[in-house]
């Protein structure tokens, strides 16, 4: 019976990611895993390294601003420093909401400290003041550090009142305190933005979103100058759900009324220079430019 390698290389990724294994086997590398709700673009020191979910064990020790974009351009995007050390997998979840309020995720990475024989979790959440529970049992309120824990996998929930509750699993090591940061969506806030995000990515399955005064799709004002035989760098567009790629006068969203082309897969473009939060700024034609989704077009750069 012929193994399929791909398939068993996701699942070792889903073991890991479901019990937030944090200490592998690599002394040298560290390991960084990221997961978002919607999908998101991974950037590292501004740069755009891949898509959600997102894992690498090879990774150089040292500090990263890390940030999360949603691909479709619906939710808040996520920024923080993150400081990877060798042997130690960090491992980060984000559920993007539309406001701080609906968005919610954890933060969890270890850090050695004096004690040999046993391990310490310290846990900071939001908001303050949260129950911390331990396998079963109320150990106190946010922010807490709690010292003498056994080494093994342990289950840390989360809850305050007029919130959503999180569950997380987390392997600790002899040795290392597990610091956990832990962000708690409010419950009506989340559930009514959870359903607007899916309501319009269902409705704008391209790059666009409405916004609320929008009551057409305004007729395109530049005429795009597809070119061939481009030297690098330039960008190739790829298949998107409606046929077509939105150009855009801003690298927004936000409204219909900023689309000045349309253009389609297999046109290629002049690349001039890339954002941090997904978008690519283009020569559509002699002296006329736009901003297109990083998400549906190739960048070409040798």
């Amino acid at each position: 019976m012929k193994i399929n390698l791909k398939v068993i290389y996701i699942l070792i990724i889903c073991i890991l990611l479901s019990s937030c294994s944090l200490p592998f086997s690599s002394d040298k590398k560290a390991g960084l895993s990221i997961t978002a709700s919607p999908n998101a673009g991974i950037f590292l020191n501004d740069s755009h390294v891949g898509s959600t979910p997102y894992y690498n064990e090879k990774m150089k020790t040292g500090e990263y601003v890390i940030k999360i974009v949603p691909e479709s351009g619906i939710g808040l995007p996520w920024e923080s420093k993150v400081t990877l050390l060798p042997g130690i997998m960090t491992v980060i979840s984000r559920q993007l909401g539309q406001t701080e309020e609906s968005s919610s995720g954890y933060f969890l990475t270890l850090q050695p400290d004096g004690n040999k024989d046993k391990a310490s979790i310290e846990v900071v959440t939001v908001p303050d003041k949260s129950v911390i529970n331990i396998d079963g049992e109320s150990r106190g309120f946010s922010p807490i550090a709690l010292d003498n824990i056994t080494s093994g996998e342990h289950v840390i929930l989360v809850t305050a009142p007029g919130y959503i509750e999180r569950s997380i699993n987390a392997n600790l090591r002899t040795g290392h305190v597990l610091k956990a940061s832990i962000q708690l969506a409010r419950s009506e806030i989340a559930t009514n933005s959870a359903q607007n995000i899916e309501t319009m990515i269902k409705s704008n399955p391209e790059d666009q979103v409405l916004d609320d005064k929008a009551t057409s799709t305004p007729k395109a004002t530049s005429n795009p100058k597809p070119k061939t035989n481009l030297k690098p760098p330039y960008i190739t567009v790829l298949d998107t759900p409606t046929g077509y790629l939105n150009v855009r006068q801003e690298p927004s969203t936000s409204s219909n009324e900023n689309i000045i082309a349309k253009i389609k897969p297999g046109e290629s473009y002049i690349f001039l220079e890339k954002n941090n939060s997904g978008w690519d700024k283009i020569e559509i034609a002699v002296g006329e430019e736009g901003w297109v989704s990083s998400k549906y077009v190739k960048l070409t750069e040798e």
